[in-house]
């Protein structure tokens, strides 16, 4: 019985999610989150080549194709925006799934995954942005990892990487559970694909590649307990959407400089998480 219902609870979500958008207008839909500057952005052209980008490229370069397919209609963009990472999110219902059962029993696993999918139905966070998509990358090839299939995990890595940096938090995982030969593998496809990428965008567009790489390094910290530490009370977006047209003001510092330097707050996290690697069966 509980085998039965841990099946039917991606399908459980994905209805219910469905009848929640459905039951929107679009202004709840686009809500507080970033569907419009989305669609903002999507509209100025193709991204690392008629403009710098603060994202990595896969969803910049997804959105743009979205814009064309939708035909410059910004409520079809929307919709079509929010059932794709619908979908995705549905998937990392499943990989949720499938790498709890090698931790929890049935039972446990299933009110787990219960919990789960009622925190995500109504959560517009998981369709106001894209983190599902490196979401679904990440926990793809976490699974792939754990099942053996070094070559997958090392791709689905490399698309996680690609859309946004922090799947590649995985690969301290493989370096702790796995012989060198295999995370040698993991390792190279999931930092050389993406080197591939940058490196052909730059070979393209020089100018737009660096300033969309730069953008970041610029940026304060924002909606965080480090913005309030360091003073950034603004959200995270950058200036008018005209400057990524100049791949200069992609330099140009924005908020407070971080009163703690990065690689400081990031030993306590790096240590919890190689702590915590060895805990997937």
């Amino acid at each position: 019985m509980n085998n039965k219902l841990l099946k039917s609870l991606p399908l459980f979500f994905l209805v219910s999610r469905f009848i929640l958008l459905l039951s929107l207008p679009i202004e709840g839909l686009r809500g507080y989150g970033d569907v419009l500057h989305f669609y903002r952005l999507a509209g100025m052209g193709w991204p690392f080549l008629n403009h710098w980008s603060e994202y990595p490229p896969l969803f910049p370069i997804l959105s743009t194709l979205l814009y064309y397919l939708t035909g410059d209609r910004q409520h079809a963009f929307d919709y079509l925006l929010v059932i794709l990472l619908t979908l995705i999110q549905t998937g990392n219902i499943l990989l949720f799934i499938r790498l709890g059962q090698r931790i929890y029993v049935e039972k446990e696993l299933l009110l787990r995954a219960i919990g789960y999918i009622f925190i995500l139905i109504g959560l517009a966070f998981s369709w106001w942005y894209f983190d599902p998509i490196a979401e679904f990358f990440m926990l793809l090839g976490l699974l792939w990892l754990l099942e053996g299939s070094t070559v997958r995990s090392g791709v689905a890595i490399a698309l996680g990487v690609l859309t946004k940096f922090f799947p590649a938090l995985i690969l301290p995982v493989a370096w702790k559970r796995l012989p060198i030969q295999k995370t040698l593998v993991i390792t190279v496809l999931a930092l050389g694909i993406p080197a591939i990428v940058y490196a052909g965008l730059y070979m393209v567009s020089p100018q737009i590649t660096r300033a969309s790489l730069g953008s970041q390094i610029n940026k304060g910290s924002w909606e965080t307990i480090w913005a309030l530490v360091d003073g950034n009370l603004q959200t995270g977006n950058f200036g008018p959407l005209n400057e990524r047209f100049d791949p200069v003001t992609a330099f140009q510092p924005r908020g407070n400089q971080a009163r703690l330097p990065a690689w400081l707050t990031l030993i306590p996290f790096a240590a919890l998480g190689v702590g915590c690697g060895g805990e997937l069966g």
